[in-house]
This record gives structure tokens, sequence and C-alpha cells, in this order.
């Protein structure tokens, strides 16, 4: 389960999701990432590109959007800061990538975190009413 499931299934249970702020990453939505990955598959460079989201950001902070953009209560979501959550390997503080190379070779958008989290609603609402 990803971590933007995760939030919305506790935020659904009106649970409190407990999220660290003071590490940052790069959400990055599953088919964003795959367009970019077919056509770096097929594109006649080498090297090292990264793909992920355009965003850096806390889990806190991306749990803050996925509330407000689904409609729940952002008091849901508390912060907390990694000491407080026991892990088996230490993490980076920060591990977003730049995505801008990959970016503009490959011709595309890779997706903010909001615009990830608006398309992950969209597909939802999709999937509850295949009629529109």
């Amino acid at each position: 389960m990803n971590f933007a499931v995760f939030v919305l299934d506790k935020l659904k249970r009106h649970e409190t999701v407990k999220a660290v702020r003071d590490h940052y990453a790069s959400p990055t939505f599953a088919d964003n990432l795959g367009e970019a990955l077919l056509k770096l598959a097929t594109a006649r460079e080498n090297g090292i590109f990264h793909t992920a989201g355009r965003s850096c950001l806390s889990r806190y902070e991306f749990a803050i959007k996925l509330a407000e953009i689904f409609g729940y209560s952002v008091g849901q979501v508390e912060p907390v800061y990694s000491s407080e959550f026991k892990q088996l390997a230490e993490r980076p503080r920060n591990s977003c990538l730049r995505v801008e190379k990959a970016g503009k070779l490959l011709g595309m958008s890779l997706f903010t975190a909001e615009q990830g989290i608006k398309e992950m609603k969209r597909q939802e609402s999709l999937q509850a009413d295949p009629s529109s």
C-alpha cells in the first residue's frame, strides 16, 4: 500500500494520521511515472534521468494536501518527527529529486503532488460512477 492510499483510508475512517514533518521526498503519481518510463525506454539518450513527482514535500505536507483535495479535515493530520518512528534503516532528510532533465527529454510534465492527487480524485470518481 502506498502512503496516499494509507492516508486516505485513515481519513475516511475519521482516524488521526501521524505524518513525518522533518523528511522530504518527491511524491510520484504512478500513472505519470509509467508514462515517463515508457517514453524513456524508447529514448535514444543515455544517462541518469530522475522520474518522480515535481514537488518536494514532507509526508505531513503531502497528507495535508490529500485531506484538502479530498475534502477531509486537515485537523486529522498530526505532524510528528521521524525520531518518533522506529525504522530499520536510517533515511536521508531530503530525498527529493530534480526531474527537469527527464521532463525536457521526454517532452512531458512530471506531475506536482497537487496534480497527482487531483488525478487520483478524478479516477476515484470515475470508478464510483463509470457513466460520468
